[in-house]
């Protein structure tokens, strides 16, 4: 990037999740291609007031339009879960919108791996089922980068899931929305502390992938 270009949330949101992954300042910078003053201080800032976004500017800031929501369910339900980097690609070619400008519920500590020759560093969590897909809303007031956690599962998550340990084949089908489009595990509710519980817009009782 260049010199004095401004971070967007999405950018700064990977960087938080990037480190929450155990990911170092020289790691981030490398994966990310940011300088590594740039990552350090959107690491301290993170932790020092909690929040990553910019400070506002004068401007109508840009929404995402309902037909590109229906554009970004359509391409998530026909790969799914996906990389970030690769659903953003797709998403752009077909609307000329940005992922970025969307908020997610995001598995990032992940192998990084190539898919359709984009490397994958995350995969976008969507509640499914036969014929559709909607990807999880995190709470509103949650910044990019915030964790999240299952109600009643303390503890820190592995520093990155590996194929050959088949983790994520393991949880997977405990993960479901339950009547009221709550996220869940076992039952417990998706949440970011303080903020709120992570939902489906409409699809109750789906499995999530």
């Amino acid at each position: 990037m260049g010199r004095g270009e401004e971070l967007s949330d999405f950018q700064r949101g990977r960087v938080v999740g990037c480190h929450l992954a155990k990911k170092s300042v020289r790691e981030i910078s490398a994966l990310l291609k940011m300088p590594r003053s740039t990552v350090g201080h959107v690491i301290r800032r993170w932790k020092h007031e909690g929040i990553t976004t910019a400070l506002p500017r004068s401007g109508r800031p840009h929404k995402l339009k309902e037909e590109d929501r229906q554009v970004l369910e359509k391409m998530a339900l026909k790969n799914c879960p996906t990389s970030v980097e690769a659903l953003t690609a797709e998403f752009q070619s077909v609307s000329g919108a940005r992922m970025q400008n969307r908020m997610a519920v995001v598995l990032c500590n992940l192998k990084p791996a190539k898919r359709r020759g984009v490397l994958s560093q995350a995969a976008v969590l969507c509640a499914r089922s036969p014929d559709r897909s909607e990807i999880l809303d995190p709470p509103r007031r949650a910044a990019p980068g915030a964790k999240v956690t299952a109600q009643g599962f303390p503890g820190e998550p592995d520093t990155e899931l590996t194929p050959r340990q088949k983790v994520w084949k393991q949880i997977q089908p405990d993960l479901r929305t339950d009547s009221q489009c709550v996220a869940t595990y076992r039952g417990s509710a998706f949440e970011i502390t303080g903020m709120g519980v992570c939902k489906a817009q409409t699809m109750s009782n789906s499995e999530i992938k």
